[in-house]
């Protein structure tokens, strides 16, 4: 897997890594710095306006998935 960096006259941007872009987007606890230096955007085109929604419903999904694996770690979720 390639990592670039796209250097501009006076402005150095982020590494985009995909796979981290994604565990940022879906893992709210741990923060890689990826949604901070890259976003979709609704601008470009119909790809950017799914990309941009996909990314709100997958941070929904990961505080889901994160509140119910904490609520099963601490044994608030009991089987019986």
């Amino acid at each position: 897997m390639p990592e670039w960096k796209a250097v501009a006259p006076g402005r150095d941007w982020e590494t985009f890594n995909r796979y981290a872009y994604g565990f940022d987007v879906v893992i709210p606890i741990i923060d890689f710095g990826q949604t901070d230096a890259w976003a979709p955007s609704t601008n470009r085109g119909l790809w950017g306006w799914h990309l941009w929604w996909g990314r709100w419903v997958l941070s929904v999904m990961g505080w889901i998935v994160t509140a119910l694996g904490a609520a099963a770690i601490t044994g608030i979720i009991r089987r019986e």
